[in-house]
């Protein structure tokens, strides 16, 4: 049977249970806390998208080649990736580093969320004899929101981004070691053809000028491994100047290296008063065609070689 329970009896009273009462100041107090929060997170990320490091955009450089003219210029491939969630706009790209002349490029390319862009750079190549290992080339990107773009995607938007060099660039020499691996030899000190007549014994006579101030004769000549023969050798050279009389390339296939050989120009051996260096002398069509007739002859079957363009040269 249940005890009676005494109602009148002096005990503590039940405990309350807690009420919350909503202060006008402290609510104040939560919302500035709420939107420092929401603040500090939105300026966090522009800091961090503005350094770049944030990966909206992968960006690569690699060298495609360098065309060989009087003012060498190389010319680079640029890869723009974004593999963030807003869309950007590339803007410029400026190009710079060891045995380039650094150079701004205009690119006003848009590139949306997942999609890639590929862009050429052109810049004039800088590099000397006695150049080593430098700062390998690099390409510093200007980006800003896409037109239309919302305000939280152009909080998550990157202002700027930096390249990262691929392939023979990012090997030690960067640049110039890229080139001399696949120039022909001596192609930082040229010379110019500036006349050549062919005679009836398939023999050429070559007009040379703009040779350094050093050379005082020439010795040999080649063609990437064809080899010229210089029957009045050595020629000695005036003011800069000299006419050759070459015979015509010699027979027999030579070993150029994994460099795919198309000869378009010239390697005169000279000597200087320093001792001897090759000279590149680019020549015309004509003359280049001369010169490719006899590597098809010497190597009709090298793969690596201009045998392979055969259709183009009428044989």
């Amino acid at each position: 049977m249940t005890p009676a329970v005494d109602l009148d009896a002096e005990q503590d009273p039940p405990t309350p249970a807690p009420v919350r009462t909503w202060h006008p100041y402290r609510a104040a107090l939560v919302g500035v806390a709420l939107l420092g929060l929401v603040a500090g997170s939105l300026l966090a990320g522009t800091a961090s998208a503005g350094s770049g490091s944030t990966g909206q955009l992968i960006a690569t450089l690699e060298l495609r080649g360098v065309v060989l003219t009087d003012h060498p210029t190389a010319v680079l491939a640029l890869d723009l990736q974004n593999v963030g969630d807003a869309p950007a706009v590339a803007e410029e790209v400026t190009v710079s580093g060891a045995g380039l002349v650094p150079v701004t490029q205009r690119l006003l390319l848009t590139i949306w969320p997942g999609a890639t862009e590929r862009t050429t750079v052109e810049a004039t190549v800088s590099c000397s004899l006695q150049d080593g290992a430098g700062q390998p080339p690099q390409a510093a990107i200007q980006l800003h929101p896409a037109p239309g773009a919302s305000v939280q995607e152009a909080a998550r938007t990157s202002r700027s981004a930096v390249a990262v060099p691929v392939g023979l660039l990012a090997r030690r020499g960067g640049l110039c070691s890229a080139a001399d691996a696949t120039l022909p030899e001596g192609w930082l000190t040229q010379a110019r053809a500036t006349g050549w007549v062919f005679g009836p014994d398939d023999s050429l006579r070559l007009d040379v000028t703009d040779l350094a101030a050093d050379v005082t004769d020439v010795v040999a000549a080649q063609a990437d491994g064809i080899i010229v023969p210089v029957p009045q050798a050595p020629v000695a050279v005036h003011g800069g100047a000299v006419r050759l009389e070459l015979g015509a390339p010699g027979s027999g296939c030579q070993a150029v290296g994994n460099r795919p050989v198309v000869p378009t120009g010239l390697q005169l051996l000279v000597h200087t008063s320093e001792g001897t260096r090759f000279v590149y002398v680019a020549v015309e069509l004509t003359v280049a065609d001369w010169l490719m007739r006899a590597f098809v002859a010497a190597c009709p079957d090298s793969p690596g070689g201009p045998s392979a363009v055969r259709p183009l040269l009428g044989s």
